[in-house]
């Protein structure tokens, strides 16, 4: 689904859904950093605080639970000691067959 904004609709903060915020989340994950997607995600809250004092009536955001994407899942990751030991073993093996 694409978004309102690519749509060329004009924006009117009053027609969002849940919907549209989950669909705005999966258009943004494939290209975006997961710091850039937590960030949006978070002005969609102060969306959500902004209905609480009634300057929106509505909160697409109280049916969306959030899932913030984790950027420890991004890391590189180290090899243990014995992973390492391995992986010079291999490399010694290989390196004497040649």
């Amino acid at each position: 689904m694409v978004p309102r904004n690519r749509r060329r609709e004009k924006f009117n903060p009053k027609e969002i859904s849940s919907r549209d915020l989950q669909d705005y989340r999966s258009y943004c994950k494939p290209f975006a950093k997961p710091t850039t997607v937590n960030k949006k995600v978070a002005a969609f809250i102060i969306y959500g605080l902004s209905s609480e004092t009634d300057r929106v009536q509505t909160d697409p955001m109280r049916k969306i639970k959030m899932k913030f994407i984790s950027t420890l899942q991004l890391t590189p990751r180290w090899l243990t000691r014995r992973e390492q030991s391995c992986l010079l073993d291999v490399l010694k093996e290989k390196t004497k067959i040649c």
